[in-house]
């Protein structure tokens, strides 16, 4: 889950969709990997004692750092320790591929709330990821981030499938169904155009005033207010989701999406401190 922008509602659809696809009888696992504004725990009302941080600096094991929620989902908090991903020397970095990669087995959905923006982590998470969701909202500036979020990765497969990454759009924040479809509408028609890219349908979350109070209360507002519109787009956006889950090839057993990260992050390293992704994928 990632945009081109801050400010757009991505980590709060992050928690909400965790709830929802956990509500649908899936063990679902909510990654907090934004580098800069660390905060889903927060927003799932729990009170971390342990983040990725730890576990990237051997203070604990994965399991140990990953937080049940009241919610049925489970978290693993972020820290501003993840950007020294880019900088792990190649033995640091086989350690933690085997711990990303064990993830695997620990969930049957895995979200990752990446960082606003493009970087080397946030490339690394989607070239790995099943599906994308670009979040956007309806202002001009944050739908022409979100173009460029997508046009960064357009030419790039993943270099240990050759896949191609996948991408959805989510429009957040929208006053309507006609506006978000316009967006949807726009976005796609500039990827195909330009960048040879189909989005995988669209979806958006309108804005609600009845949910504003419950970010304030540190809890999803698909579990407070369930009948709201926002929840209800939300389930849309969920049921897209498993649609996909379901169609998905059974992956061979090692090379799940986690996996996928994980090796990309260790020819990221391997490749000298400083690699950049460009330099391993086509």
């Amino acid at each position: 889950i990632a945009s081109g922008k801050g400010g757009v509602g991505k980590t709060t659809l992050a928690v909400n969709l965790a709830a929802a696809i956990s509500e649908m009888g899936k063990r679902v696992t909510l990654i907090d990997g934004d580098l800069g504004l660390a905060n889903a725990d927060l927003l799932c009302g729990v009170r971390a004692t342990r983040n990725i941080g730890d576990v990237l600096d051997g203070r604990c094991a994965l399991h140990d750092a990953i937080a049940d929620t009241p919610y049925g989902f489970r978290v693993l908090p972020g820290a501003s320790g993840l950007a020294r991903l880019a900088a792990l020397g190649e033995r640091e970095a086989r350690v933690i591929v085997g711990r990303f990669a064990a993830m695997d087995t620990m969930s049957d959905i895995v979200l990752i709330d990446c960082g606003a923006g493009i970087g080397n982590i946030v490339h690394a998470f989607m070239l790995a990821a099943d599906r994308s969701l670009i979040v956007t909202t309806p202002d001009p500036m944050a739908v022409t981030d979100a173009y460029a979020l997508i046009k960064s990765l357009a030419s790039r497969r993943c270099p240990t499938t050759g896949g191609r990454p996948g991408f959805s759009l989510v429009v957040n924040q929208a006053f309507d169904d006609e506006e978000a479809h316009s967006v949807c509408c726009r976005v796609s028609a500039v990827t195909k155009k330009f960048l040879g890219i189909e989005l995988a349908g669209g979806c958006w979350v309108l804005e609600d005033d009845q949910i504003r109070a419950e970010g304030r209360h540190c809890r999803p507002f698909v579990v407070s207010a369930p009948r709201s519109d926002a929840t209800g787009c939300v389930r849309r956006v969920a049921q897209s989701v498993l649609r996909e889950f379901e169609m998905l090839p059974e992956s061979p057993e090692g090379v799940g999406a986690m996996g996928r990260f994980a090796s990309i992050l260790r020819l990221i390293t391997g490749a000298g401190k400083g690699a950049k992704i460009a330099e391993t994928v086509a």
